[in-house]
């Protein structure tokens, strides 16, 4: 089946890609598992933007070559603005040709980006195909924050985003936007 991006307004970008070949980023989203991005090296890794914070669900992902080949380690990282970034998933292990699906818990992000671990085989991270589930966040009190972000640092609905409840002169809008802890005082 195609893959869903191929016809939404999703970018991908990446930290390098396999020189003198095609294996670019935006095959993972061309729907195709023949084709890939590779880069070599521990720590490389591709980015999607999917164009504003959605609830980020889940990922799949599809690597080159079947399981009884190579596994290959990887990190899920999620950003609202492709700059400080959250942990969905650590030390993952994708073992699977076709897309498999991997779970973590559901975080607001515009950003999504897979770190690469190098593979059993090589020193290579290689992806054919990928597929980011998400939905959009739910804001019951109409206040510009996702209701997941203000339940988990809050544990209620009633902060505003000009509010500070920590006192660092970063408004909670502004803690959300660059994925810092609302709780938590910053130091400018």
């Amino acid at each position: 089946a195609a893959n869903e991006f191929v016809f939404q307004n999703i970018s991908v970008s990446a930290s390098s890609y396999q020189p003198a070949t095609t294996n670019f980023p935006s095959n993972t989203l061309d729907g195709n598992l023949a084709t890939r991005w590779s880069a070599q090296g521990d720590g490389q890794y591709i980015t999607y933007d999917l164009g504003r914070v959605e609830v980020v669900q889940s990922i799949d992902l599809a690597f080159y070559q079947p399981s009884g080949v190579r596994s290959n380690w990887f990190d899920v990282l999620l950003s609202n603005d492709g700059l400080a970034w959250r942990s969905a998933l650590t030390n993952a292990i994708g073992t699977n040709a076709a897309l498999e699906n991997f779970d973590f818990a559901d975080w607001p992000a515009r950003y999504v980006r897979v770190v690469g671990h190098l593979n059993s085989q090589n020193d290579f991270n290689s992806i054919t195909e990928t597929v980011i589930h998400y939905s959009t966040p739910v804001d019951l009190d109409s206040d510009g924050l996702p209701d997941i972000w203000e339940l988990y640092y809050f544990g209620n609905l009633t902060n505003t985003p000009a509010g500070d409840p920590d006192g660092d002169s970063q408004a909670n809008a502004f803690e959300f936007l660059h994925g810092s802890d609302p709780t938590v005082f910053n130091i400018s």
